[in-house]
Order: C-alpha cells, then sequence, then structure tokens
C-alpha cells in the first residue's frame, strides 16, 4: 500500500513511505510479535481509510490539550478496529500513536 498525496488546508503533503517499511521500534511499548500482527492488520486496510487515519494521527500530533489528544486517538483506535485491526483491542492509545506516528513519518 502506498499513500501518495493528501490535501491538507492550503498545502500538500506527499507520504512516499511503504507501510510495510516500518520497523519495530521500542518506543512503541508493546512486543515485537503483537507490532508485526498490528502491522499487518493495517497493511490490509483500504487507503482511503488509511489517509483519513493519517489526517487524524497529524490532528492529535499537533494538538495541545491532552484531553483533545485523547479523544482523538480513541477515535483513529475506534475507526481501526471497525475496519478489522481487532488486535488493537489489547494496546493503548499511546502505544498506537507512537506506531502510527512512524507510519507517517
Amino acid at each position: 500500500m502506498r499513500i501518495n498525496k493528501i490535501e491538507i488546508s492550503n498545502s500538500q503533503v506527499n507520504y512516499v513511505e511503504m507501510v510495510s517499511k516500518i520497523e519495530y521500534s521500542p518506543l512503541f511499548g508493546i512486543d515485537p510479535k503483537l507490532f508485526n500482527e498490528i502491522k499487518e492488520q493495517i497493511l490490509k486496510i483500504p487507503e482511503p481509510i488509511i489517509q483519513s487515519i493519517i489526517l487524524q494521527t497529524n490532528k492529535a500530533n499537533n494538538e495541545r490539550s491532552d484531553k483533545k489528544r485523547s479523544v482523538t486517538l480513541q477515535n483513529i483506535k475506534e475507526q481501526l478496529v471497525s475496519n478489522g485491526v481487532s488486535i488493537l483491542n489489547s494496546i493503548s492509545a499511546s502505544a498506537l500513536f507512537e506506531i502510527l506516528k512512524n507510519l507517517i513519518s
């Protein structure tokens, strides 16, 4: 899956990194095996949904309020779970956020 271009308020951001190239990092706060399972499930999600998740992740990353960030992260997690990434039920929103930040960087 390749994420090509996302429009963000009067500018463009190009994401040319392949999701499949994301590597495990201890910063994720989860077991490497669990990370690989999550990665496999995320790779199966349709690109339009991934683009929406990327926009929400950027929003959470730029959010100054911890409460608003938590709400956004919970929404992301629920969207991923509703799209078949059921294993996310067993990880924290902060671990998911670390994974998603690496997905889009």
